[in-house]
């Protein structure tokens, strides 16, 4: 009798545990609907909503340096990004090309071939061509590897002008520098100003070859930064105070002062000595400078008889001879 309340009660208990189990299977298939229902109501709102993309504001160009706000090259870039963005066909990027031409640019456009005007590619070569860089790449190269950091010139202003000569480089060949930035960080670190932070520059392009140029620019900053708060922070060297320390005095004995007063007497004798001197001297020259100036004394002589006593023409001898000469005509 025992045994048969036993087998009945867990034939109970089996009955109930089974539909325990088959109530919550069905509770999680109800929320597995519910569920699946939600996210085919949210995919039906999504395949509704069209995303449009943010368009570009391209400016216009027209082959003229002083109206255009950009070059021609970065002009390219932009419209070949819009391009890329809006996946536009050949027929849309050639009017989208033509919208954003003026001037000189769309005079250079509108007298090619029908061929190259209807070919993107060929437009933006052509464009390129005229209003680019005339200057050849070695000028150009030359052009970067000379540049040096100007006076008053800021690290970022210098950094923007390497930049610009760079991007000139690769346009005309992409490949003639294999690591620009690199590159770059040795043109910035080799010609800056400051000689602590070239040094600083060329330790941290050791220690890290692989940094971007951009990052590596901003390194510079913030420690030409730091060096300028340091420095006005420091205080001069001529104002600082130094502690002196009392030198030891020297109490000279007898005999010592003795031989410097002997040594003092001699050379009061010499200066004495030599100012006498240098008076007397004094008084020769005043003496000399004041004798009036004489005329030299010459001695008469007679060139006839050489006396001393008469001239010439009061020689009685010359007199005689002339007479004679007279009374011989």
């Amino acid at each position: 009798m025992i045994l048969v309340h036993v087998r009945k009660s867990k034939a109970v208990n089996t009955t109930h545990l089974r539909d325990m189990t088959t109530k919550r299977l069905r509770q999680q298939i109800k929320e597995l609907e519910r569920e699946l229902e939600g996210r085919n109501e949210e995919e039906n709102v999504r395949s509704r909503i069209s995303y449009i993309t943010p368009v570009r504001n391209v400016p216009t160009f027209s082959g003229n340096e002083d109206n255009d706000r950009i070059s021609v090259d970065d002009w390219i870039e932009e419209i070949q990004n819009v391009m890329k963005s809006r996946h536009m066909n050949k027929e849309e990027t050639i009017d989208f090309i033509y919208s954003h031409l003026t001037g000189l640019a769309k005079e250079e456009i509108k007298y090619r071939s029908n061929k190259e005007r209807r070919d993107p590619t060929k437009v933006l070569r052509i464009l390129s061509e005229a209003f680019g860089e005339k200057q050849g790449i070695t000028v150009i190269q030359r052009n970067f590897f000379d540049r040096k950091q100007r006076e008053g010139e800021s690290l970022r202003e210098y950094s923007y002008a390497l930049l610009s000569l760079l991007k000139k480089i690769t346009v005309k060949n992409a490949d003639i520098i294999p690591n620009p930035d690199l590159t770059l960080c040795e043109q910035f670190a080799q010609n800056v100003n400051d000689n602590s932070l070239r040094r600083e520059l060329k330790r941290l392009i050791r220690q890290h070859p692989e940094m971007n140029f951009l990052d590596f620019r901003d390194e510079a900053i913030l420690y030409s930064e730091d060096e300028e708060k340091s420095n006005s922070t420091r205080i001069p060297e001529k104002y600082t105070v130094r502690e002196t320390k009392p030198e030891a005095t020297h109490k000279p004995d007898r005999g010592e002062l003795d031989k410097l007063l002997e040594v003092i007497k001699r050379q009061e004798h010499n200066i004495d000595n030599l100012t006498k001197l240098l008076e007397q001297q004094s008084v020769s020259q005043s003496k000399q400078q004041n004798k009036p100036f004489s005329r030299p004394q010459f001695r008469r002589r007679c060139y006839f008889c050489n006396s001393e006593n008469h001239l010439q023409r009061d020689c009685p001898q010359n007199f005689n001879y002339t007479k004679n000469q007279n009374s011989g005509k």
